[in-house]
């Protein structure tokens, strides 16, 4: 191996590893953000079935008081 092209390629692997890491962060950035979606649409689907089944418990009290 070439001694003197050592810091060069040592500078280079370094870059690599840099940008790698900038790309597992934004990974995890964008899971982060996807996971808080989620968990925001399972809040609004839960409380949509809330309401729904109030509903369908008043529907219920309607029918078996005709």
């Amino acid at each position: 191996r070439d001694l003197h092209s050592f810091p060069t390629r040592r500078s280079s692997d370094l870059e690599q590893i840099a940008r790698a890491i900038t790309q597992m962060e934004q990974v995890t950035q964008q899971t982060a953000a996807n996971a808080q979606q989620g968990a925001a649409a399972a809040a609004e689907l839960t409380a949509q079935s809330a309401s729904l089944k109030d509903i369908m418990d008043r529907l219920t009290d309607l029918v078996g008081a005709a």
